[in-house]
C-alpha cells in the first residue's frame, strides 16, 4: 500500500477537525481488539472514519498530536481487524496510509467505513452503535430494532442511469465542494471513496454510474437528473383555514432547485423572504409573521435530508397568514416515531448526512440535534413548540405564531390540578433552565399572593409551593411575565 502524501493545508485541516458522529482518533498503541470497537460502532450506524496515529486533544500543539506507526508493517495488525476480527466483515471498507508534514518519518492509518446493510459485532459478540463521539454498546431489543432498520434500503443508493462519474466530476459544484473539504483525491477517486458510484453492468466506455446520494449532493441541477423530484415549492396562501385551497394562493408557488447544500439555503432564505412581508389580524390588530431563523433552518434541513428521496414530489413549504407548514416525503425512517423523534435518531441517507457535514459550515451541525435546536429556539421566542404530524406518505412539521402561556399561567394550571410545585417541577414545566430564574418567578407570584411555600422551614430540596386562597381574582390583575 503506497502512503498518501499531505501537504500543509490537508494536515491543518485534518488537525482542525474533533471527534464526532462521524470522526475517532486513535493512537498507533491501540490494541486492534479496541480499535475493532469503533469499526463496529462506525458500520452500525451511518459510517464515518478512524484516524490510527492521532491523539483527540485538538488543544494540543501539532507535534504533540501525532502518535503514528514507524513502518507499514507495523499497521498489519491494524489492517486486518475489519476482515478477521470484526464478525460478519465489514463491506466496502476503504484503507489508506498518510504521511504528514509535521511527522514525516510516521504514518497514520485513515479507515474510511462506510454504514454497512449488516448488523456487525465485535469478535466477543458485542453490538457497539456511534452516538456522538462515544461507542455505545446496544443490548436485547435495541439490537433487534437495528436489525430492523438494516433490513431497509435508502433510495440514496440507487444507481441513476443517465448520469456518469465522468460527468460529475466536472460539474461546477464538484469542484467547489472538494475545494470547501480539502483532499488531496481528484473528483473521480474521491466518488469512488466515498462509494457514490456503481460498476455493476455498466457500458465500458461511459463508465460507472453514480449513485442518488452523489447526484443531489454534487450535480449542479439534480432535479434535471433524477427520475423522481427532489427540489422545493414554497407558497404563500392567504389564510388561517386548516386545509389547503388552491384559491387561497398568492401568486405562482416558487420552485427552488440545486444541489442540495444550495437547495437547503436557499429555501431558507425563500422562506424568511415571503414571512417578512405577512401581516395576519389578531384581535383587530395587525401582527407581523415572525419566526426565529434558527427554526426555519432546521426544520427545513431536517426535511431535505431526511426526506425519501423515491417518492415522486418535492419538499413542499407552505406559508399560511399564522403558521408554516414543512411538508417531506416519506413516512419517518426505521423505529422513529413522532414520540421518540426528539430522543432517538436515524439517518435515513446517511451518505447524504454524512457529506453534507463534511463542509466547514454544515447546514446540519448538530448531529441528531436539529429539531431540538428548533424546538428551543421556538420555546426562546415564547412561541409554542412545533407540531410534527406523520401521514401515509410523508411527515409534516408545522411551526404556529401562537405565544406560549406565561410561566406565572403554566404554574398555575398545573396547580390547579396538583396540590404542590417544586424549583425542578417548574423548570420542566415551563423550559426554564435557570433554577435562579425559577425562584425569581416563584418571588413574583409570592408578592402578588398568587402563591405561598406549604413549608417556610423545608430543606432546600423540599420546599415546595400551593396556590393561596382567591388567587385566581388577584391573577387577572396583577398580569403576567416570565
Amino acid at each position: 500500500m503506497k502512503p498518501l502524501t499531505y501537504n500543509n493545508d490537508q494536515e491543518t485541516d485534518l488537525l482542525s477537525r474533533e471527534e464526532s458522529h462521524f470522526l475517532d482518533f486513535k493512537r498507533a498503541e491501540i490494541a486492534p481488539g479496541k480499535l475493532q470497537e469503533s469499526v463496529v460502532a462506525f458500520a452500525n450506524t451511518d459510517g464515518g472514519e478512524v484516524f490510527v496515529g492521532l491523539s483527540d486533544d485538538t488543544a494540543a500543539a501539532p507535534k504533540d498530536r501525532f502518535f503514528p506507526f514507524q513502518k507499514p508493517e507495523d499497521a498489519n495488525n491494524h489492517l486486518s481487524v475489519p476482515d478477521v476480527l470484526v464478525d460478519p466483515q465489514v463491506p466496502g471498507i476503504s484503507i489508506e496510509l498518510i504521511v504528514c508534514p509535521t511527522a514525516p518519518q510516521g504514518l497514520v492509518l485513515h479507515f474510511i467505513i462506510p454504514k454497512s446493510p449488516m448488523v456487525h459485532y465485535t469478535s466477543d459478540k458485542t453490538c457497539y452503535v456511534r452516538k456522538g463521539a462515544q461507542n455505545l454498546v446496544l443490548k436485547g431489543k435495541d439490537i433487534e430494532r437495528l436489525i430492523f432498520a438494516k433490513g431497509q434500503r435508502s433510495y440514496e443508493d440507487v444507481p441513476v442511469e443517465t448520469v456518469r462519474a465522468h460527468e460529475l466530476a466536472e460539474s461546477d459544484y464538484m469542484q467547489r465542494y472538494l475545494r470547501l473539504v480539502p483532499t488531496a483525491q481528484p473528483a473521480a477517486v474521491f466518488l469512488r471513496k466515498q462509494r457514490l458510484t456503481n460498476e455493476e453492468g455498466q457500458v465500458h466506455f461511459l463508465g460507472p454510474r453514480i449513485l442518488t446520494a452523489g447526484v443531489m449532493l454534487f450535480d449542479d441541477l439534480p432535479q434535471a437528473a433524477l427520475p423522481t423530484k427532489c427540489g422545493v415549492k414554497v407558497s404563500r396562501l392567504e389564510t388561517t383555514d386548516s386545509k389547503y385551497k388552491r384559491e387561497y394562493l398568492k401568486g405562482t408557488p416558487q420552485t427552488i432547485e440545486g444541489p442540495l447544500q444550495l437547495l437547503i439555503d436557499r429555501s431558507r432564505d425563500a422562506v424568511m423572504h415571503m414571512m417578512s412581508g405577512v401581516t395576519y389580524m389578531v384581535d383587530g390588530q395587525y401582527q407581523s409573521l415572525r419566526y426565529p431563523a434558527v427554526a426555519v433552518h432546521e426544520i427545513v434541513t431536517n426535511a431535505l435530508i431526511h426526506r425519501d428521496y423515491g417518492i415522486k414530489d418535492d419538499v413542499h413549504i407552505n406559508i399560511y397568514d399564522n403558521r408554516i407548514e414543512v411538508i417531506s416525503p416519506g413516512r419517518l425512517p426505521g423505529h422513529i416515531t413522532v414520540d421518540n423523534i426528539l430522543q432517538d435518531r436515524y439517518a435515513r441517507n446517511p451518505k447524504v448526512v454524512r457529506l453534507l457535514n463534511k463542509l466547514p459550515d454544515p447546514p446540519n451541525k448538530d448531529i441528531g440535534e436539529g429539531l431540538d435546536t428548533a424546538f428551543r429556539s421556538m420555546r426562546d421566542a415564547k412561541l409554542k413548540p412545533p407540531v410534527i404530524e406523520e401521514t401515509e406518505t410523508s411527515v409534516k412539521v408545522v411551526l404556529r405564531h401562537e405565544s406560549i402561556a406565561s410561566a406565572e399561567e403554566q404554574i398555575i394550571c398545573y396547580l390547579e390540578t396538583n396540590e404542590t410545585i417544586r424549583n425542578r417541577q417548574a423548570r420542566e414545566l415551563t423550559g426554564i433552565e435557570s433554577e435562579n430564574a425559577m425562584k425569581r418567578v416563584f418571588e413574583r407570584m409570592r408578592k402578588a399572593e398568587l402563591i405561598e411555600p406549604v413549608d417556610p422551614s423545608a430543606s432546600k430540596t423540599k420546599y415546595s409551593y400551593k396556590l393561596v386562597l382567591g388567587y385566581r381574582d388577584r391573577f387577572k390583575t396583577s398580569g403576567s411575565e416570565s
